[in-house]
């Protein structure tokens, strides 16, 4: 015969059993996913710091070999030093400058040792440093120890009328790149162990309440009439997955029917409310990623340019996307672009449309036609063939090839060009095809050109702006937005950009049917 074991111990151990292996398995996938997130977050920061740090050395570099081409062409070594010496003192994170002739003689080296950068006996270098700086046709950068020091060396050659002269380097430290990526793990690790001893608690808590309720209820589940009692209770406490039931064919009996239709009634109810709120968090959630993939923009981001946007979502998500980037070769890549419809899966493919445009430019050599016809190739693979979706996206991307000169490529509305010296607008057309209508548009898809003077502005913009209406349903169009464009084009790009939304706002009384995207480009 079996030992006797109480109804009411039975029910407290397994349900505390239960209870704690969800804590464990909670526990453990939060801690799982908040290393996993630690570490994405310090290879992305990294990267985010390296980049910053390789834009920096690169730019100053590249003006440093323009500024010294006069003066190595009338060998003024003395305006040089003074040049390099100013540099490395400006700059903390500057270890050494060195220019060189194509002899490899450093007539100035400035470093910690030696400040005035003055050299008592100029021998050639011969280090394997100095050789590969030697051996540039363009500027470039690499890495080496220095000291026992991670630095990172960026050379160009010194150059007049295709004739070289010599090379100018500089080594960059990477120690307060490091620095900073410490400081950023420790409080990573810090916010970690914080929300892992709070859950502990919490879950700590909940085992001790849960215990004394499962106690209470196995005293009392015995008698039909207090477990009817029970499950009223359990009904107002939120829980409506118990069936009420009892074996009484009396009254009683009948009551139970009546509290266990009651029951699945408010359930339903409970049910279609948690929905709502879900969904209406899903959307919240999915804005706050929408937005937070867009680009950071900077004052410096290019010296040519002054450049301010935003994205102002609307009720729902929406598929609006802008993008500013640098390929591998240092040009700068515009990107604007509105996936058809609102919900989750517009802005899950704008988010799709985002990283794989920072990967193309990222990764490949190419024309804006190149990569508009690539980016769609992958796209329609995501959507058509793993999405089963078909949400199409109007898309251009620019590149920027120097001088003021744009290329740009894809299908979206016309681009309108502010012209400083006339003080009236211009529109450039975009042509081609929209994204995700099929797999290879690399024919429809062409490349054109529109060239930006001192003072001209480039406005990207979506249909959210031009097709935003008054309360007497009054769009503004596309030229009423230019003419707000015209208003406001004597601003500086982010005062601009500020009070074109703000009259746009005005203009629709803030009911945002669509998302509202703006970029403002400015030539300096």
């Amino acid at each position: 015969m079996k030992k006797f074991v109480p109804i009411k111990t039975k029910l407290t151990v397994n349900t505390m059993v239960i209870i704690s292996v969800i804590f464990i398995a909670v526990l453990s996938i939060v801690t799982y996913i908040n290393i996993q997130t630690v570490n994405r977050s310090m290879v992305k920061t990294e990267h985010n710091i390296r980049s910053s740090l390789t834009a920096k050395g690169n730019t100053l570099i590249r003006n440093n070999s323009i500024a010294m081409s006069g003066m190595a062409e009338d060998n003024a070594f003395s305006a040089m030093r003074n040049m390099i010496k100013s540099t490395v003192r400006e700059d903390p994170d500057i270890i050494y400058g060195v220019y060189m002739d194509i002899s490899y003689l450093p007539w100035v080296h400035v470093s910690p040792e030696n400040q005035e950068g003055m050299t008592q006996s100029i021998r050639p270098l011969n280090d394997e440093t100095a050789k590969w700086a030697g051996s540039l046709k363009d500027s470039a950068d690499r890495t080496y120890l220095y000291n026992k020091e991670e630095i990172i060396e960026f050379a160009a050659p010194v150059q007049a009328e295709n004739e070289i002269y010599g090379f100018i380097r500089y080594g960059i430290s990477t120690k307060s790149m490091r620095e900073s990526l410490e400081d950023a793990r420790a409080d990573s690790i810090r916010n970690r162990n914080r929300i892992i001893g709070m859950l502990t608690f919490l879950c700590m808590l909940s085992l001790l309440v849960s215990y004394g309720s499962v106690r209470h209820l196995s005293d009392r589940i015995t008698h039909p009439v207090s477990a009817l009692v029970q499950s009223t209770k359990i009904i107002a406490l939120g829980n409506y997955d118990v069936p009420v039931t009892s074996e009484s064919n009396d009254e009683l009996g009948l009551l139970v029917k009546d509290v266990d239709t009651m029951r699945i009634s408010i359930r339903e109810l409970t049910e279609n409310m948690k929905e709502q709120e879900r969904l209406k968090k899903e959307m919240e959630l999915a804005r706050r990623i929408q937005t937070s993939l867009l680009p950071n923009l900077t004052d410096n981001i290019h010296p040519e340019f002054q450049i301010s946007a935003v994205m102002l979502p609307a009720e729902q998500v929406g598929g609006d996307f802008y993008d500013i980037t640098f390929d591998r070769t240092g040009h700068l890549w515009l990107a604007i672009g509105d996936v058809s419809g609102h919900g989750v899966t517009p802005g899950l493919i704008m988010m799709m449309a985002q990283t794989i445009h920072t990967t193309v430019t990222a990764s490949l050599e190419c024309d804006a036609r190149e990569a508009v016809a690539k980016i769609n190739e992958i796209l329609y693979i995501n959507v058509h063939e793993r999405l089963k979706e078909t949400h199409f996206m109007t898309f251009t991307a620019l590149k920027y090839l120097g001088e003021g000169e744009f290329q740009h490529a894809g299908a979206h509305l016309s681009m309108i060009v502010f012209r400083h010296k006339t003080g009236v607008c211009e529109l450039v057309r975009t042509r081609g095809v929209y994204l995700n209508f099929k797999k290879d548009i690399s024919k429809a898809t062409k490349n054109g050109k529109f060239s930006l003077d001192p003072g001209d502005i480039l406005v990207l913009y979506t249909d959210g702006l031009t097709e935003a209406e008054d309360p007497d349903e009054k769009m503004l169009d596309l030229d009423g937005f230019v003419e707000i464009v015209e208003k406001h084009a004597h601003l500086e790009p982010e005062a601009m950009k500020d009070m074109i939304m703000e009259d746009v706002i005005q203009w629709c009384d803030d009911k945002r049917d669509d998302d509202m995207t703006l970029m403002i480009v400015k030539r300096k």
